[in-house]
């Protein structure tokens, strides 16, 4: 079904005053909207769209619109309206997924966005595939449910690409690969480096290995125009002293190696 971007905002617009409980004026909701003088337009017309996704009353009134129903208005018209950027991490626990999530999350905010951190706890235990989200946005961030389809997927072990490509992302998202050699993904464009490498050569290791999500941090913040001074401030932020100023060195190199594979 077609739908035109204006009945789209009115509906979002609709329920994000009905969540944060303002007034609502539904006379804009439900306005007939005419096509090209061949009567009423069933595509482009609001109450349609409430009929097609909503439960109504006896009144005629929408009392709800269905979970899914929402996350694809949301998914594929809402965020774009705010011009908001939606990223996920894939990878394997102990690899520091969550805390790079929060890394981009307060980086958002030390560039003059808006930042949200989303970790995604599922099976607890060391090796087993994981997740967390990242959102930005120049303005308010309303979303607080998970990312379904990310404009970014950050594949933290290249034996994950596969699955974290088929768990959702845009159409046109980007996917960045922690590889030792260049890896490009079908029908997306592909960035990657070499981050297992990058760490040990900088002497970041943990119980669980390399600590790969600091040169993934910079390389993220290079493939979304972060400013490398931003990252930078980001790291001593979290990490003042000694260990701020090692981490700064991977991530740095991590801003500046990855690398955008030819298809």
């Amino acid at each position: 079904m077609a739908v035109h971007p204006l009945t789209i905002h009115l509906l979002l617009d609709w329920l994000m005053k009905q969540h944060m409980g303002e007034a609502i004026d539904e006379s804009t909701l439900f306005r007939e909207n005419r096509c090209k003088g061949y009567g009423f337009c069933v595509e482009f017309c609001p109450i349609y769209l409430l009929k097609f996704f909503g439960d109504r009353n006896r009144g005629g009134n929408l009392v709800s619109l269905k979970a899914s129903d929402y996350m694809y208005l949301w998914q594929h018209h809402g965020r774009r309206r705010n011009n908001m950027l939606e990223l996920r991490i894939n990878g394997f626990g102990g690899q520091g997924s969550v805390t790079l999530a929060h890394l981009l999350a307060q980086a958002a905010l030390e560039n003059g966005e808006q930042g949200q951190a989303l970790p995604f706890f599922g099976v607890e235990r060391r090796g087993a595939p994981v997740r967390a989200a990242v959102r930005m946005s120049p303005t308010t961030i309303h979303a607080h449910s998970q990312c379904e389809l990310p404009d970014y997927v950050v594949v933290m072990s290249e034996k994950l690409t596969e699955a974290a490509v088929s768990e959702g992302i845009t159409e046109i998202g980007t996917v960045i690969i922690n590889a030792p050699r260049a890896a490009a993904v079908e029908k997306h464009p592909t960035w990657q480096l070499d981050a297992d490498a990058i760490a040990r050569e900088a002497g970041l290791f943990s119980a669980d290995g390399p600590n790969i999500n600091i040169p993934l941090f910079g390389a993220v913040c290079r493939v979304l125009n972060i400013p490398q001074n931003i990252m930078e401030q980001t790291i001593l932020n979290k990490w003042p002293g000694n260990n701020g100023e090692r981490n700064l060195g991977a991530a740095g190199k991590g801003y500046n190696t990855v690398t955008q594979i030819s298809v």
